[in-house]
């Protein structure tokens, strides 16, 4: 087949390009940005192209409207793949046009748009490069510069500075501040269910958008439930989360955390400058005994892109509770899991005493990685929905 691959900063593009060479399609690369797939005119940006190249489908990481908008136009099939959540755009009336093949790595997402009839979108969870991943880990062991093996890492954002839209909100009212602490408090015990969005009451939403003017955008079906429940809760609940469960860590363990600088101080951690997603995290991942996975709460069950790069660079992977990660991996066989601080607690005792468990739980999840969830499978299961 002959695809159109539109190449933004995104993370996998690489991976995903060399997947569909690699199954022996033809793909033409259209360098863009996130900015211009927004709200750019697609012809200015895909005519000539056309002229010369008759395509199969194009295909995106993550779902535009406006390259959506155009392929139905043009007849030609759109492929996109949407790691990143919550993502509005998911939300746009544009979703239903036939020639769509929307792929989402969260079931629960998936089940959303199912339960309404709406066939364009299907479940597909991320995927790991392997091979590229074991060869920069391979690099980094033979390496005799190499610095101290880490205890605990994690990489990602904290989400308690720029994300950070619940602290706008200044004014609430005492009873929308108890209900929201509330409601939050009761989210973080509670896995595989978002009991966030359908709580807010009409009255909550109207004293948080005076304070936080949020509104959905006249092209999309989102609702003021969806924005201020994924938008401004959900990344409340995982900056809190992410603190408290690191900082509990740092009282006894050595932690090693990679994110945005500056940043608060986290109690017990080091922080550093965020790494590479391409060339430097799987050399983390391979120097770290323990690889934490703490979800952003608007992911209800799905496996997050993180997760398939620790398993994918023969790294520990120890995650919060993924519902997703039951349908292809084995709980204390191929990884670990933990749904509050004790657990957490007991889990990183267990497993930092037990070295050659953890190996052996590291190599068996690359193993299923490579053998069924590679770019080269996924490119395989889209390209079997046309």
């Amino acid at each position: 087949m002959t695809g159109i691959l539109l190449v933004w900063e995104c993370f996998g593009c690489a991976d995903i390009l060399e997947a569909f060479r690699q199954e022996g399609h033809t793909i033409r690369e259209v360098n863009t940005t996130q900015e211009e797939l927004l709200s750019g005119d697609m012809s200015l940006l895909l005519d000539e192209l056309l002229q010369t190249c008759d395509p199969d489908f194009v295909f995106s990481f993550n779902y535009f409207p406006n390259l959506a908008i155009y392929c139905k136009e043009k007849g030609i099939p759109y492929l996109s793949w949407t790691y990143d959540s919550p993502y509005i755009h998911l939300y746009s009336y544009t979703l239903i046009y036939p020639t769509n093949r929307v792929f989402v790595f969260d079931s629960d997402t998936y089940l959303k748009f199912h339960s309404q009839g709406i066939d364009t979108v299907r479940f597909l969870p991320m995927a790991a490069n392997p091979k590229r991943l074991m060869k920069l880990k391979a690099l980094f062991e033979n390496n005799k510069n190499i610095p101290a093996k880490n205890g605990i890492t994690f990489i990602g954002s904290l989400y308690d500075t720029e994300h950070d839209f619940y602290g706008r909100m200044k004014g609430l009212s005492a009873y929308t501040e108890g209900f929201l602490r509330g409601l939050m408090e009761s989210q973080k015990c509670l896995y595989g269910q978002d009991i966030v969005e359908p709580a807010l009451t009409k009255e909550v939403l109207e004293d948080m958008h005076k304070v936080l003017p949020l509104e959905p955008k006249s092209d999309t079906v989102a609702t003021m439930e969806y924005l201020f429940a994924q938008y401004v809760l959900h990344r409340r609940i995982t900056a809190e989360e992410r603190r408290a469960f690191l900082e509990i860590l740092g009282k006894g363990f050595p932690v090693d955390v990679y994110t945005s600088l500056p940043a608060k101080e986290l109690a017990g951690c080091r922080l550093h400058n965020p790494v590479d997603f391409y060339e430097e995290a799987p050399k983390v991942y391979a120097a770290s005994a323990i690889n934490l996975n703490i979800s952003l709460r608007s992911i209800v069950n799905g496996i997050p892109l993180r997760c398939f790069e620790i398993l994918g660079s023969g790294g520990f992977l120890l995650t919060d509770y993924r519902g997703d990660m039951e349908l292809f991996f084995e709980e204390g066989r191929d990884y670990a899991s933990f749904s509050d601080q004790g657990e957490l607690i007991q889990k990183v005792r267990y497993y930092l005493a037990h070295e050659e468990e953890r190996r052996a739980m590291a190599e068996s999840a690359h193993r299923k990685i490579s053998e069924a969830h590679t770019y080269r499978h996924r490119v395989r299961e889209m390209l079997d929905s046309l």
